[in-house]
């Protein structure tokens, strides 16, 4: 059997589908439950009541293969079913109707014939249309408020039972982003633009979104402890608070986020944290020098030490209860300053059976040999420049093209990082040669740089420049090829200085193909991105075959080159898989939690209505919109976390159906409380033929709306975006 089917097929798995199932539901169910209490309530005759809509047999021929409506029976005066097409749901009442073209029969049907000709016709008591404004209102706004006052127990719950999240902890920063700029890695959030992260519910979500919502061309003033220096480290857990708080007015950059069709969105260039926690069987990359520790690794181990020195934080959770943290930032910053040496690995261990004291275990670690191909990239001019970093000390700038280091060419850029780790252990400087351009003119100079102990793990994005952190100075690496040599294989030989890689094919095998979202890179289309190629080859085993399209002055050629160990140079990862980071949050009281329920809710329709407002701005693209497809994929994702984060996610889709279902689009709720208010001002109802062009053309943007929702689905799955 499939590996993926047997983990579809798995009993957690299933669980997570069942209640996202339950739980869809559930938010449509209460919706239309609104609608048809208070009809009831105000004695209108509902004749159907459905989830899902029953619009029409599948078949062939006249063989019915599966019904309109998968279950249905009649209580009382009402049907009650569930349609086939699983898309929402509905209350028919008499004398109403969404669909254009049947509002006029349905208006017929309501109304009450009499055998006396000198009697007039008049509407059935119990049709919709017979209830005054105020009743046809309070009829069409229950499904949205009961959408708000489900989203409010949904989250009240979540938070009652407690809830799991991601705190607002910088992993990483992107190379050359003002978080970058500002050496923001590893530091824990204290207050965002005046919103203070302590002691609520704040994640790194939230973090993301007030900075997506709220920047723009102003800075925004952020607070935060930053991680422990290295000189703060030692055999004992560090306090959160070793370090002091500082305060600084970060400007969001507009070339970040690359979502197709989108003006730049704002972002500081931030990634969540995980935790030094292996899981997985096994925890190691295969080839990896992880997978190579004596002893062996294990899931579950959780990593407390390097060479004696500890990475553990004791800190306070938003509860107030003691809570360890297990840095990944310290353990990826002592890796880094040690790449090339074999480290000591302190790892707790728990045992065997249940209830038994965890374990220290050391395991030695040999160092990760960096992988190659035998390519030198030509490197473009300084992007950035760390604030404080060695680099900017010593005068280097934007702009300046690097040509020689210590009076040698640059040579592969990707051992740039240990060649100027292993100066900053032996306190050595640098003299970095440079070409500047001042104007027309064109200047060599020669700067001394005393570089520093590495303090971070390298970060690639397709298109992102490479950071070489001993210096504080990040630079493009280009698709067009400096040297070649014949160590990945003869036939590399023939790739010439100039030439130009446009795209490159990873040859997976199953194991591997499980650790990328995609086998190729298209340098053609993002130049610079050698480096994220990089990156990528030094999560594979050795021996793997990688397929080169190059471009000379003369042909395009295909060209295939075999990974191996790159002598004398070493990554600074280790090959781990490693846990997210995830904090508890849990309300005290029942009022707490209702409160926070409430938070919650109005938190998630204002950020409704600011993505919409993005949207129509341009700033935000189509394609970030989501279909039922979309929906369901992130409800079952949530529901794999916990019914808490499930729940949470129901909150944000109640929030959800209620703003959208209340925008003043006809057939919507919204449209039909537009009609209600020019009927209750003017005294007179919207005439039948405008009110049924302009329900016409709010079915057509409905519908056209669900066909590009699902289309974008497909799409996405399809991997064209």
């Amino acid at each position: 059997m499939d590996v993926n089917l047997v983990g579809f097929l798995s009993p957690s798995t299933l669980w997570a589908i069942f209640q996202m199932v339950l739980g869809l539901g559930a938010v449509i169910f209460v919706h239309e439950l609104g609608h048809f209490l208070v009809a009831k309530a105000c004695g209108v005759k509902c004749e159907k009541f459905y989830l899902g809509f029953d619009a029409f047999d599948i078949k062939i021929g006249d063989r019915v293969l599966i019904p309109r409506r998968l279950v249905h029976w009649t209580w009382g005066e009402t049907e009650y079913g569930v349609g086939i097409l699983p898309l929402g749901g509905y209350v028919k009442m008499l004398g109403q109707d969404d669909n254009p073209q049947q509002m006029a029969e349905e208006r017929e049907r309501s109304i009450q014939d009499s055998d006396d000709p000198n009697v007039e016709t008049k509407l059935d008591p119990r049709s919709y249309q017979a209830k005054s404004v105020p009743q046809r209102m309070a009829i069409i706004s229950a499904g949205v408020i009961m959408n708000l006052i489900f989203a409010v127990i949904f989250a009240a719950i979540a938070f009652g039972t407690g809830v799991n999240y991601e705190p607002p902890v910088v992993g990483a920063t992107t190379p050359g982003s003002p978080a970058w700029e500002h050496d923001l890695d590893g530091a824990t959030l204290l207050s965002i633009g005046g919103e203070s992260t302590r002691n609520k519910y704040f994640t790194f979500g939230h973090m993301a979104e007030a900075i997506i919502f709220e920047g723009g061309d102003e800075p925004i003033e952020m607070s935060f402890l930053p991680a422990p220096s290295a000189d703060q480290l030692s055999s004992q857990p560090t306090a959160i608070d070793a370090t002091q708080p500082r305060t600084l007015s970060i400007q969001p950059a507009k070339n970040l986020i690359e979502i197709k069709g989108a003006k730049s969105l704002p972002a500081i260039g931030v990634q969540p944290t995980g935790k030094a926690v292996l899981v997985g069987t096994p925890p190691a990359l295969e080839g990896q020098a992880a997978a190579l520790a004596d002893p062996p690794l294990e899931s579950g181990d959780k990593i407390i030490a390097v060479n004696g020195k500890s990475i553990v934080q004791n800190l306070t959770d938003e509860n107030g209860k003691p809570y360890t943290r297990y840095s990944l930032f310290l353990l990826q910053k002592l890796l880094s300053q040690n790449q090339d040496q074999t480290v000591e690995l302190t790892v707790e261990r728990e045992g065997s059976e249940q209830g038994t004291t965890p374990t220290s275990v050391v395991c030695t670690l040999p160092p990760n040999p960096m992988r190659t191909i035998g390519l030198t990239m030509k490197i473009g001019p300084i992007e950035g420049i760390q604030i404080d970093s060695p680099a900017a000390k010593a005068g280097l700038q934007k702009g300046d093209l690097i040509k020689q280091i210590d009076g040698l060419p640059l040579g592969d850029p990707f051992t740039l990082q240990q060649r100027m780790a292993m100066l900053a252990r032996e306190k050595k400087t640098a003299v970095v040669s440079i070409e500047r351009k001042e104007g027309s003119n064109t200047r060599q100079l020669e700067i001394e740089v005393q570089p520093r102990l590495p303090r971070r793990t390298t970060n690639f994005g397709t298109n992102r420049p490479i950071d070489i952190d001993s210096l504080g100075i990040v630079f493009p690496v280009t698709n067009e090829v400096l040297k070649a040599s014949d160590i990945a294989g003869d036939t590399m030989l023939e790739i010439q200085p100039g030439d130009h890689i446009m795209q490159v094919k990873f040859v997976l095998d199953d194991e591997q193909q499980e650790l990328f979202s995609s086998d190729t890179v298209d340098l053609e289309e993002h130049p610079k991105s050698w480096a994220h190629v990089n990156f990528l080859m030094q999560r594979l085993k050795p021996g793997t075959q990688m397929e080169l399209t190059v471009v000379s002055s003369k042909e395009t050629s295909t060209y295939t080159a075999k990974v191996l160990n790159y002598k004398g140079y070493f990554q600074e990862t280790r090959g781990f898989n490693i846990a997210t980071e995830q904090m508890p949050y849990q309300a005290q009281s029942v009022w707490e939690a209702i409160t926070l329920g409430a938070r919650q809710t109005w938190l998630d329709a204002t950020k409704v209505l600011r993505f919409l407002g993005k949207l129509v701005k341009g700033e935000i693209p189509i394609t970030g919109l989501g279909g039922p497809g979309t929906i369901v994929m992130a409800a079952t994702s949530e529901a794999s976390q916990g019914t808490p984060r499930l729940l949470l996610f129901l909150t944000l889709l109640s929030a959800n159906l209620a703003i959208i279902n209340f925008l003043p689009i006809p057939i919507l709720d919204g449209g039909h409380m537009v009609f209600l208010f020019y009927e209750g001002i003017f005294r007179r109802p919207v005439s039948e033929r405008l009110q049924y062009l302009l329900s016409i053309s709010g079915l057509i943007f409905i519908v056209g709306l669900m066909l590009l929702v699902i289309s974008l689905d497909v799409w996405r799955w399809s991997g064209l975006f």
